[in-house]
């Protein structure tokens, strides 16, 4: 069997697993989190986050928001700028619409989203 082979990350996605690496490192000496730490909350394997923070593998919105949700002050649209381009996210545009699309995905990913707007909001 061979093994399949990976396509090559886009710049925009190199730079967003630096950004990430850099704010998951920034926040390690103060929080304690580490790669294995933060697979465990996750239910993923040991290896998932140095995957997607070194650049192994493309970061997807989940993964993204997941994650930025264990990292103290990590923005997920700050991180990944361009995985949101196209998609608003003002209650003013359709708060409705917004809703829907918020209870239209997993519970899991629904606190990620929570748990990224509440620590965002003591600041």
């Amino acid at each position: 069997m061979t093994k399949k082979q990976r396509r090559e990350l886009t710049a925009s996605e190199v730079a967003a697993a630096a950004r990430l690496k850099a704010e998951f490192e920034a926040t390690k000496p103060t929080h304690g989190l580490t790669y294995e730490r933060m697979a465990i909350q996750l239910g993923w394997t040991a290896s998932a986050p140095s995957h997607y923070m070194n650049g192994h593998v493309p970061i997807n919105m989940e993964a993204l928001i997941r994650m930025c949700a264990l990292i103290p002050g990590a923005n997920p649209r700050r991180v990944f700028p361009e995985l949101f381009e196209g998609i608003p996210f003002s209650f003013d545009d359709d708060p409705e619409g917004l809703l829907d699309s918020f209870y239209a995905i997993s519970p899991e990913l629904q606190q990620s989203i929570l748990t990224i707007i509440s620590a965002n909001s003591k600041k």
